[in-house]
């Protein structure tokens, strides 16, 4: 019975141990520069637990001031999933980005899906929703 008492705690500790270096490698692997097809990047420079913070260099934008300027975000990533979320008010623009998405088995990439929201207003056409795929250029 002791025996079977201690193995009991070996694999509670085991599994709790396994747990915590899924979820801590999941962020970390995150750190990097990330590039997309339009040459926008995402460059994750810190992470905590499953908190991440970096910023987001746009290529394109409707306010002109925004392109090339470092956008900080926040984030957290469960596993290999992430979420982002950004203001662009600091370059001029009324414009806030939220973003999902996972990162690949190999860490070659990240899929994401984004919501632009526009000038705060209540309209279909404040919402812009899309899809980018990044690639790690480590």
């Amino acid at each position: 019975m002791k025996r079977l008492f201690h193995i009991a705690i070996f694999a509670l500790s085991f599994t709790s141990l396994n747990t915590f270096c899924q979820s801590n490698f999941g962020a970390r692997r995150l750190i990097g520069t990330w590039k997309n097809e339009r040459g926008s990047t995402l460059t994750i420079t810190q992470t905590e637990n499953d908190d991440f913070i970096g910023t987001f260099i746009t290529a394109v934008a409707d306010t002109k001031s925004c392109i090339g300027y470092p956008i900080p975000f926040k984030g957290s990533s469960n596993g290999n999933a992430l979420a982002i979320s950004m203001s662009l008010k600091d370059c001029g623009s009324p414009t806030t980005i939220a973003m999902v998405g996972n990162v690949s088995k190999d860490n070659k990439t990240l899929d994401t899906i984004y919501l632009v929201q526009n000038k705060g207003l209540d309209s279909w056409k404040a919402r812009i929703t899309g899809h980018d795929l990044y690639f790690n250029v480590n």
